[in-house]
């Protein structure tokens, strides 16, 4: 878009600064509904689907089901439904940014399997196998395809001929990732956005033990370790990345049993915890985190202490409202939930509000996709009166940072004000009582201050002051 003449900047001024004094610009400028709905299965076979991943944009989702012939990739979208890949591929675990590219796992004529790169154009392409000489002593290639960049064209893979994690490149061909001092194994579970940060787990081959170390990849620093959370026995896996590679996710082992966790290099590994447990006396955890929004700021995957399928929800985390099942954010919103048991959430867009998984549905195992939006959808049991904003002084100055006095009351009781600048972080404790204010420094990409008041029950009510994106230079004299 071009530069604004002198008057439609001044006519623009005054349409903006009327805006900003009658509040108009309090509130979200776009609205997104809260939705679930199954994705049904492949016509023949068993009646079975999961879904194993999303495209960034949230358009496309990808992973398995069975037709006549066994299971079969696929790939869902709104307009085309649940649509079988070339019949040799039997799982597809993720997918491009843009839904264009698909990875997995294929059949081999010679009863192996490979490793896969899928485009609609080019088809289904084999990516081989690091060697064919490992453990198996044979011909037959054994790899899989777990992770791919945002534009396709980096895969992350594990040889099961040699027990290794590599990373493909159409002009490089397979790179293996090595593993940890002390380690024998390493397998590849995800890739960063562009590719140049990987996750998974080391193992081991020597003994019989099932104990593994979650890692972080990248070409520049190597293989290095996550370590465990504390307490229990010595088991970590490194499951997904966010975009830019610094916020990894997985699961670790404590004294209580298996948790979820976020790590980051400032905070080391975090345990995320598990949701309520009333059916037990004592702590047991079971909870894992198999997926992040692309700023790390959203976590998805299955907690409860109970084991098996019917004991496992589908779980829903972040910074301000801890882990949540989804099916309960889901019905609070009025979703129709009946027949369904949400039992896993395996993947979740870019921007942290479309989330797909798998659960019982009328005793089948079903993929299904949900989008939620805890800024636009929260229902507080607290009423509360939303912020006021005001604009400190006579000047108001936009070039490439505006400072804006928000402030604001809460009717009661509240236990604390949060306040974030931008589209994506933390958010910051403002004040601990019912009235605030505090200066809001908004710069290039920070359009948005957002306010939540968080009750003693933990319910919460937001508010968004946007600021118009496009004004380049805003005085008032």
């Amino acid at each position: 878009m071009g530069g604004l003449g002198s008057s439609w900047s001044q006519c623009l001024r005054t349409i903006v600064l009327v805006c900003f004094f009658a509040g108009i610009l309090v509130g979200s400028t776009t609205s997104r509904a809260t939705t679930f709905q199954g994705l049904g299965d492949l016509p023949g076979g068993n009646v079975e689907s999961i879904a194993h991943a999303i495209s960034g944009d949230g358009t496309v989702v990808v992973g398995s089901s069975y037709d006549s012939a066994g299971s079969r990739a696929f790939r869902w979208t709104q307009s085309s439904g649940m649509v079988a890949l070339p019949a040799e591929a039997y799982t597809a675990d993720d997918v491009s940014f843009d839904g264009n590219v698909i990875v997995g796992t294929s059949r081999t004529t010679d009863g192996g399997n490979q490793a896969f790169r899928w485009t609609a154009e080019g088809g289904l392409v084999g990516l081989g196998d690091l060697s064919t000489t490992g453990i198996f002593a044979s011909s037959i290639p054994y790899s899989n395809a777990f992770g791919v960049s945002s534009d396709g064209t980096i895969v992350a893979a594990a040889s099961f001929s040699i027990w290794q994690g590599f990373i493909w490149t159409s002009s490089a061909g397979l790179q293996t990732l090595g593993t940890l001092p002390g380690w024998s194994q390493s397998f590849a579970n995800d890739i960063s956005a562009d590719g140049t940060v990987v996750v998974g787990q080391a193992g081991r081959l020597s003994d019989s033990s099932t104990d593994s170390e979650a890692f972080r990849w990248s070409a520049e620093d190597g293989m290095s370790g996550l370590g465990d959370l504390p307490g229990g026995n010595f088991d970590s896996s490194a499951l997904g990345v966010s975009a830019n590679g610094l916020v990894i996710v997985g699961y670790g082992t404590t004294a209580n049993g298996t948790e979820a966790f976020r790590w980051t290099a400032a905070d080391g590994m975090i345990a995320l915890g598990d949701l309520p447990q009333p059916q037990y006396t004592s702590p047991v955890t079971n909870s894992r985190a198999f997926a992040t929004s692309a700023d790390g700021s959203v976590i998805v995957g299955y907690a409860n202490g109970s084991v098996g399928y019917y004991g496992q929800k589908a779980m829903r985390w972040d910074a301000i409202h801890g882990m949540q099942a989804l099916a309960d954010l889901l019905q609070a919103q009025g979703v129709d939930l009946t027949g369904w048991q949400l039992v896993a959430a395996t993947a979740i867009s870019a921007n942290g509000q479309t989330i797909v998984g798998y659960g019982w549905h009328h005793s089948k195992i079903e993929a299904w996709r949900a989008t939620y939006d805890p800024e636009e959808s929260v229902t507080p049991t607290t009423s509360y009166i939303l912020p006021e904003v005001s604009i400190a002084g006579k000047k108001l100055l936009v070039t490439s940072r505006l400072k804006l006095r928000v402030s604001g009351h809460a009717s009661g009781p509240v236990t604390k004000i949060l306040q974030r600048t931008g589209n994506h972080g933390p958010y910051k404790n403002v004040i601990g009582t019912s009235g605030w204010h505090f200066i809001a420094s908004l710069g290039l990409g920070k359009n948005i201050v957002s306010v939540i008041a968080i009750g003693p029950n933990g319910s919460s009510k937001p508010a968004k002051i946007v600021v118009w994106r496009r004004i380049k230079s805003l005085r008032q004299n």
